[in-house]
């Protein structure tokens, strides 16, 4: 305490001694802009591990973190909280250590979330069945109506226009133009959800051709006689059935006549060849 009598005039130096410093520094994003309004955060270290300060940044993208101790150790970084539009940032975080000043040029690259989601695929076909195809996108509770549709022309890839980023579930068809009375063939379809970024997806097309009505009637030509005629013969077997054995005694009558007949000309050479042995003796 200083006592001043009246009329006296003082002269008294005063030494400041300064016990806690500041970190300057700016976040922007990856083209340089200013990020505005970003949750920024010193995460004391160690021994300093009780001590933190946060801040915000202004419309120019910089921050500046108040009452760092000297001789403590801190991690910059973007908070977790209060931070939902910022995907990551690079580098995570910026370690300092502060002396007896204060410490600038801490930056920080910012990276925004991405809200869209982005469809491509490719289908595995023939070349000459592409213009026959189509992809059509529907939600998994409306597939009464498509969102999109794409043709593929000439080409085995399509690309949908971006989806919100939302985590919907949506259903992926595959449509063709081809008669169904010409070609057998099963239309994929896939089931996703837009969480991530990207999705990729490949769809099989193989149509097989059916054969034709032509050769199966004539299939049909031979079977029919053929199967009126035995059934013919099941209807009248009585008269049938008489018939197939006089037929049977008929034809096993010629085969004993051939054979009678084959013994006799055998027996008729065998004298021949006796009276010949006979002749030769004489």
């Amino acid at each position: 305490m200083i006592t001043v009598e009246e009329g006296e005039n003082l002269s008294i130096d005063i030494t400041g001694i300064k016990t806690a410093y500041s970190c300057y520094g700016a976040v922007q994003s990856l083209s340089g802009d200013a990020e505005r309004d970003v949750a920024v955060e010193a995460v004391g270290q160690g021994e300093c591990s009780l001590y933190s300060e946060d801040t915000v940044t202004d419309e120019d993208g910089h921050f500046r973190l108040r009452g760092l101790l000297p001789g403590c150790k801190y991690l910059i970084q973007l908070r977790a909280e209060g931070n939902d539009h910022i995907e990551r940032a690079l580098p995570q975080h910026r370690a300092i250590e502060v002396g007896s000043s204060d410490i600038d040029g801490v930056n920080i690259i910012a990276f925004r979330q991405i809200n869209q989601f982005d469809l491509s695929g490719n289908v595995h076909t023939f070349t000459e069945h592409l213009p026959t195809l189509s992809v059509k996108l529907y939600r998994s509770d409306n597939l009464d109506n498509p969102i999109n549709s794409v043709s593929l022309g000439q080409s085995l890839f399509f690309h949908f226009p971006p989806l919100d980023r939302d985590g919907e579930s949506y259903v992926l068809m595959l449509y063709s133009t081809l008669s169904r009375s010409q070609y057998d063939f099963t239309l994929p379809q896939v089931t996703f959800t837009s969480s991530g970024y990207h999705k990729h997806i490949t769809l099989t097309f193989n149509p097989t051709r059916k054969v034709p009505d032509q050769d199966v009637a004539q299939g049909s030509y031979i079977a029919l006689p053929l199967t009126l005629l035995l059934l013919l013969a099941a209807y009248n077997h009585e008269k049938v059935i008489p018939f197939l054995l006089q037929l049977v005694s008929r034809i096993q009558g010629v085969r004993n006549m051939a054979q009678a007949s084959g013994d006799s000309a055998a027996l008729d050479e065998a004298k021949r060849q006796a009276k010949r042995q006979k002749a030769r003796r004489t």
